[in-house]
């Protein structure tokens, strides 16, 4: 099966500093650059939400096995 070509667009954005912060601290985590890091939280945050309007439910559980449930809105 053939690959879809992806073609790249340079975008500017104006993001508070915390959330600077937080894109580099998931560039940091996962020994990524900005762009990627940045990439990473949009394919995730689209993911999650396809899945939410879909009836889909996030849970995080912890080291301890406590479970929460996570809701966007």
């Amino acid at each position: 099966m053939a690959r879809k070509s992806i073609t790249q667009k340079k975008v500017t954005v104006n993001l508070p500093s915390i959330d600077v912060d937080r894109i580099e601290g998931i560039a940091e985590r996962h020994d990524v650059n900005r762009t990627n890091a940045l990439i990473r939280a949009i394919r995730t945050a689209d993911y999650i939400d396809r899945a939410s309007a879909e009836g889909g439910e996030v849970i995080i559980r912890n080291k301890d096995g406590i479970e929460t449930k996570v809701v966007f809105q």
